[in-house]
């Protein structure tokens, strides 16, 4: 899993980077940047006939997200591309790794239970 956050936080720059290079908008390059790093691990989990990461409840698309943000902000803020590219590999690597090694988790989607609610067991009558 380790291996896996490296590579998350690497591959999720390195998205940013070239999506900011071509000129795209700044929401962009944080798209591009999670998509690209979230890709990687789509692609092994395939290649490993193991369901996708992306798919349970662990914290990696938001590693990706805040990593790019990271270092969109800073590169915005005029901070220069190496240290912002650092900066963003490390938010990424580090709130990824908190959560491995923590067990940290975002919530799980449960259906709402407020329509039974609505639902009437008397019959109207017309």
């Amino acid at each position: 899993m380790w291996f896996d956050a490296f590579g998350l936080a690497l591959v999720s720059v390195a998205g940013t980077v070239k999506a900011t290079d071509v000129g795209a908008p700044a929401l962009v390059a944080i798209a591009m940047g999670a998509v690209t790093g979230c890709v990687g691990g789509i692609i092994r989990d395939t290649l490993g006939h193991v369901p996708s990461i992306l798919l349970g409840h662990e914290i990696y698309v938001t590693a990706s997200v805040l990593g790019a943000s990271t270092d969109v902000g800073l590169n915005a803020l005029g901070f220069g591309r190496p240290p912002a590219m650092i900066a963003g590999f490390l938010v990424t690597f580090g709130v990824r790794g908190l959560a491995i090694k923590f067990g940290w988790s975002l919530p799980v989607f449960r259906e709402s239970t407020t329509r039974e609610r609505w639902k009437s067991d008397r019959k109207d009558s017309a």
